[in-house]
C-alpha cells in the first residue's frame, strides 16, 4: 500500500518490479484509484447538527399491518413497520410508551436509541418489544438516509 497525498491510500499490491521507481502496481492497476476518485468526489457527509425527535406516530393499516412515522425537527419524517399479527394493540402501546422516552432524542443515535429501548425496562425481548423496536430502528434508519440524501443535493 501507497500513501498518496492526492488520494490517500492508493492501492493494495505488488510493486512493478520494471518500475520500481514508479509507485505503479501490476495488481488491480488502476481500478482503486478511479474507484477512489469516485468515491472520494461524492463523499456523502452526515448533518451536522443535531436533529432531535420531535413527533412518533404509528398507522393501523387493516387487515393486519402497522406503520410507524418518526419525524424530527426539521420536518423530515422517516417511515417503519411493526406488523405483529394478531397483537396490533400492544405494538401501539409499547410505541406509545417509546415514544414519550424517544422524543427530543438526537434520531442520528440509531444504536444508542435501540439500546436505550431494548435495555430500559424491566422486560428485554418477546415480539411485542421486539416488533415496536424493529419499526423505530427502520423509521430511524430512513431518517438518517434522507437526511444524507438532502446534504448531498
Amino acid at each position: 500500500m501507497i500513501w498518496n497525498n492526492q488520494l490517500g491510500l492508493v492501492n493494495i499490491g505488488v510493486v512493478s518490479p520494471q518500475r520500481s521507481g514508479d509507485p505503479q502496481f501490476t495488481c488491480l492497476p488502476r481500478v482503486f484509484v478511479i474507484v477512489h476518485k469516485i468515491i472520494s468526489e461524492f463523499t456523502l457527509k452526515p448533518p451536522t447538527r443535531m436533529t432531535e425527535i420531535s413527533k412518533i406516530e404509528y398507522f393501523r393499516v387493516p387487515p393486519r399491518w402497522l406503520f410507524v412515522r418518526i419525524e424530527t425537527s426539521d420536518g423530515i419524517a422517516g417511515w417503519g413497520e411493526s406488523t405483529l399479527e394478531g397483537h396490533t394493540e400492544a405494538v401501539e402501546g409499547c410505541l406509545e410508551h417509546f415514544s414519550g422516552r424517544l422524543v427530543g432524542l438526537d434520531s442520528r443515535n440509531i444504536e444508542d436509541i435501540w439500546q436505550l429501548c431494548y435495555r430500559g425496562g424491566f422486560y428485554r425481548g418477546g415480539p411485542v418489544l421486539m416488533s415496536a423496536l424493529s419499526g423505530i430502528d427502520i423509521a430511524l434508519w430512513d431518517l438518517k438516509g434522507i437526511a444524507i440524501m438532502k446534504n448531498m443535493v
